[in-house]
């Protein structure tokens, strides 16, 4: 059982005499934090839960390959498209941006090149012609043209840090099914650890927390399955 964090008190000899914190906000606060880390592992339950339903179906398995290299490529357009926009920038932020973006492009090649030895060119052609629907994308950022670029971050942070659930189960998986997905995606979550930390760190807190409630609209949007603390994930 987790304990509740002790309210701090006052040492009046080496303090300004200001009150401490009420006992009830502490309280909360701890809680808040308990339901947080709730959440985390219910997606990393989730994540897993999901991983061993498709690693064994072949169709399944196929057309969730082909929505991530329609992932990678869509995250490296959307970029291009903000990087070439009049979205106001430092040069750090537009360097940044412009090293992510281009590896979500690399990362398609390899998940590209993973299908092309997975798949007949036809079963290739066939799942590609199926209409794609930007569940999560429509919910958390429907246009980037109000926003700036601290709020795309976040947008992008929560978005990435998403993934890296989906990510760490397959290459956590400590059965020998699918070697050659694990080793594409052990070389994608090194980068998407690095996209992840990165978007947090260019953006604000106040940003970030705003974003919270459209990614959490991005998630139910995936999977209407709900799971622990209201969020649903795919």
């Amino acid at each position: 059982m987790t304990e509740i964090p002790k309210v701090l008190t006052v040492d009046s000899n080496s303090h300004d005499g200001s009150i401490s914190r009420p006992a009830a906000v502490v309280a909360a606060d701890a809680k808040a934090m308990l339901e947080e880390r709730k959440q985390r592992l219910d997606l990393k339950k989730a994540s897993e839960n999901w991983w061993n339903t498709i690693k064994r179906n072949p169709s399944l398995l196929n057309e969730w390959l082909i929505d991530q290299y329609r992932g990678e490529k869509g995250a490296y357009d959307r970029m291009t498209e903000i990087l070439n926009s009049d979205i106001p920038m430092t040069p750090k932020q537009k360097t940044v941006l412009g090293i992510i973006s281009q590896e979500e492009l690399l990362h398609s090649q390899w998940i590209q090149e993973l299908l092309q030895s997975r798949m007949s060119s036809e079963e290739s052609v066939k799942l590609s012609a199926v209409p794609v629907e930007e569940r999560y994308w429509s919910q958390t950022l429907p246009t980037f043209i109000d926003k700036t670029i601290e709020q795309l971050f976040a947008i992008g942070a929560h978005a990435e840090e998403m993934r890296l659930h989906r990510i760490r189960a397959i290459v956590n998986d400590s059965s020998d099914i699918h070697p050659d997905i694990k080793q594409v995606f052990e070389r994608i979550l090194t980068d998407e650890l690095f996209h992840a930390k990165a978007f947090k760190g260019m953006t604000t807190e106040k940003d970030y927390q705003e974003a919270i409630d459209k990614h959490v609209e991005g998630l139910n949007a995936l999977n209407p399955i709900p799971y622990g603390g209201g969020i649903h994930v795919t």
